[in-house]
């Protein structure tokens, strides 16, 4: 069977991924594009071409989020792009999440690599930057007064996380199993439904919630580990932009993202049931819709650093 051949000889897996990507490469040459760009999934093509768009304008570009696996069939996500690693070039390059790859120090992939890279852990982290979230509320509702603010709930829930985060880091770098990412996770999360009125005072509720968990779990680390010194690694992340204000960008995208996206869906139902133009038209859009159509560029570290990346890999 010629494809087990190709599974299990490394000599001819290799051949497999070079020869596909020298087709991919060879094919922008003839549609006249600047590149074939492969990204993790479907989801991530709006992400990326947004990106490109944004920060050159003048390119022309193919974005796949599958292709075939040395057994044959539609392959996708970080693992199969990589595959593609020794043979990318300027006109078939890959986009990935960081995952934890980016804090944890453990990625050496650049554009150097021809690998484009998230820093945030997801895509879905960029769609939860605090002041694109409280654009989508004021776009839906057309109304400036907002009595949920974004930047005011992710900042204090990051300050909650951060200590946390860092322990999460540093054990998982060190190879102890007390906060694996499954744990870390769940602690970090809020689970079941949200009612209306756990909004108020920016969520406040909600938040404490995942303060007594966040605080629980620090205690029995600090007990269980009394010698162990996190400054180097606070020191270590503050260097790669994670700050105490921030750390909301570095957890598992998804889990914040369907956080935030709950609560920004209820404050705009709560608003045009509760207010006068409740009989007007309304924005039709769900808030997920809002906050996914587009990205926010402005003064973003970390939008900034892939804009940078674009920028120096076409200089």
């Amino acid at each position: 069977n010629r494809n087990l051949t190709v599974m299990f000889n490394p000599k001819a897996r290799e051949d497999f991924y070079r020869r596909a990507a020298n087709n991919f490469a060879n094919s922008a040459l003839i549609r006249r594009l600047t590149a074939i760009v492969h990204v993790e999934g479907e989801t991530d093509v709006d992400f990326w071409r947004q990106i490109f768009s944004h920060y050159y304008p003048t390119g022309k570009f193919h974005f796949i989020y599958y292709s075939k696996s040395t057994s044959g069939i539609d392959s996708s996500g970080s693992t199969q792009c990589l595959n593609y690693l020794q043979f990318l070039s300027k006109r078939f390059f890959v986009c990935i999440d960081s995952d934890n790859k980016y804090v944890m120090g453990e990625s050496t992939l650049s554009i150097k690599d021809f690998v484009f890279q998230t820093y945030t852990y997801s895509i879905e982290n960029h769609y939860c930057y605090a002041p694109h979230l409280n654009y989508g509320l004021k776009k839906i509702t057309k109304s400036p007064n907002v009595y949920f603010n974004f930047s005011v709930f992710l900042k204090r829930y990051s300050n909650i996380i951060y200590d946390l985060l860092i322990w999460h880091i540093y054990l998982t770098k060190n190879g102890y199993r007390d906060l694996d990412i499954i744990p870390f996770n769940n602690i970090i999360t809020h689970k079941g439904k949200i009612a209306q009125w756990q909004l108020n005072n920016n969520g406040r509720s909600i938040l404490d919630r995942i303060q007594r968990n966040v605080n629980t779990r620090i205690t029995s680390l600090r007990n269980k580990y009394p010698d162990i010194q996190l400054d180097s690694e606070y020191t270590r992340c503050k260097e790669l932009g994670l700050t105490k204000d921030n750390a909301y960008l570095f957890v598992r995208g998804h889990h914040i993202y369907n956080l935030v996206t709950k609560i920004g869906q209820i404050y705009c139902d709560t608003y045009f049931r509760n207010s006068n133009r409740r009989r007007e038209k309304r924005n039709n859009s769900s808030f997920r819709k809002v906050v996914t159509d587009s990205l926010y560029f402005d003064n973003y570290l970390f939008m900034n650093k892939i804009g940078n990346d674009i920028t120096n890999f076409f200089r």
